[in-house]
């Protein structure tokens, strides 16, 4: 979001886990469902934006039939603890201006869209959106590319 971006920066790092589940996903095809855990930080050490995600997600392939490697799509949902710390700097009235810092928490929802490509059984590349509700008059959607792992 825009917004997030002014106030936090441009760039950060996002790094989780995920358990594959053996149930039965929602989506039909061939799609692998799982429960995730993630950590997010955008930007720097004075305005920043931060969360914990935990979710379910689905990624359902598009290619072969039972074939659980190339391109697939999916989406993710679930609970978000989200911080953002920012200063602010307000004028004084007396030609200063007094400098305040905050830190606001909030406990949300949050919604992915996923589009990937799975290079082989262990490896994969995968491309995200992530959307969650405003606070403190910042939208923390963010987007970006994560690599994965798989062992």
């Amino acid at each position: 979001d825009s917004t997030l971006r002014d106030n936090a920066g441009k760039t950060g790092l996002d790094i989780g886990i995920a358990y594959f589940l053996q149930s039965k996903p929602l989506l039909k095809g061939q799609t692998l469902a799982s429960v995730e855990l993630d950590y997010l930080r955008v930007g720097g050490n004075d305005d920043n934006f931060e969360g914990f995600h935990l979710g379910y997600a689905e990624r359902t392939f598009l290619g072969k039939e039972d074939d659980l490697n190339g391109l697939y799509a999916g989406f993710a949902a679930g609970l978000a603890l989200n911080r953002f710390t920012g200063t602010t700097t307000v004028s004084s009235g007396q030609g200063g201006s007094v400098t305040t810092r905050s830190t606001d928490d909030r406990t949300q929802v949050f919604g992915e869209l996923l589009l990937g490509y799975r290079l082989q059984m262990n490896y994969g590349v995968e491309a995200f959106v992530r959307m969650s509700p405003k606070f403190n008059d910042v939208t923390p959607s963010v987007y970006g590319i994560r690599a994965s792992y798989r062992f």
